[in-house]
């Protein structure tokens, strides 16, 4: 197995520095006096005897918007398969997250959507859709601070599904949390309730 990599970044007038990573990948950067670019490019491959796996990707950024693509492949001594390449989209506004992800070489599309109202609270929406069969599926959910001890969680799922979480903090390293799923088309009660307590 063999592999090599270099990390490359340029800061305005400081210069370059570059950086042997241990495995394969370039990554650059480049700072303005008041933009910001970003460029990444990464190549990674695994050889063991008759098999070759390789993935490589690319993200090029710009205030706040990011586009990538990623391909990858295996051969082995009688066949080259398992190919896969997809695309996606990112557009970060601070508070406001939305992006676009496609997968199963681009046969299914992830819509995305993330808006931070504080520091505990936060609301998401997420629509996936599998071009190969017709079939979309949409989910919507967030995450709630009560106090400055407890929180409560929860997502609603296009079939009916619905998950919920409640968080209590005990002290500085101690938490406690049940979480239960129902389903909407039953309404037979909550299920799979469980309990866990966290130690930090």
């Amino acid at each position: 197995m063999g592999s090599s990599g270099i990390n490359a970044e340029y800061m305005g007038s400081s210069g370059i520095n570059a950086e042997y990573m241990g495995s394969s990948g370039i990554n650059a950067e480049y700072m303005g006096s008041d933009k910001s670019y970003n460029a990444q490019l990464d190549a990674d491959y695994n050889y063991d005897k008759s098999d070759l796996n390789a993935v490589a990707s690319f993200v090029l950024g710009y205030d706040g918007i990011s586009v990538g693509a990623q391909a990858s492949a295996r051969r082995t001594e009688s066949d080259f398969g398992d190919i896969d390449y997809n695309v996606g989209v990112e557009w970060d506004q601070g508070s406001s997250n939305y992006s676009l992800k496609t997968s199963n070489r681009i046969g299914s599309v992830t819509l995305a959507a993330t808006k931070k109202y504080s520091s505990d609270s936060t609301v998401a929406v997420q629509l996936n859709h599998d071009i190969d069969n017709g079939q979309t599926a949409a989910a919507v959910g967030g995450s709630f601070g009560l106090d400055d001890a407890s929180s409560v969680q929860g997502f609603l799922e296009s079939n009916g599904n619905i998950f919920a979480l409640y968080k209590y903090r005990l002290s500085s390293r101690v938490a406690a949390s049940v979480g239960a799923q129902t389903n909407l088309n039953e309404l037979e009660g909550f299920s799979n309730v469980g309990y866990k307590l966290e130690f930090q």
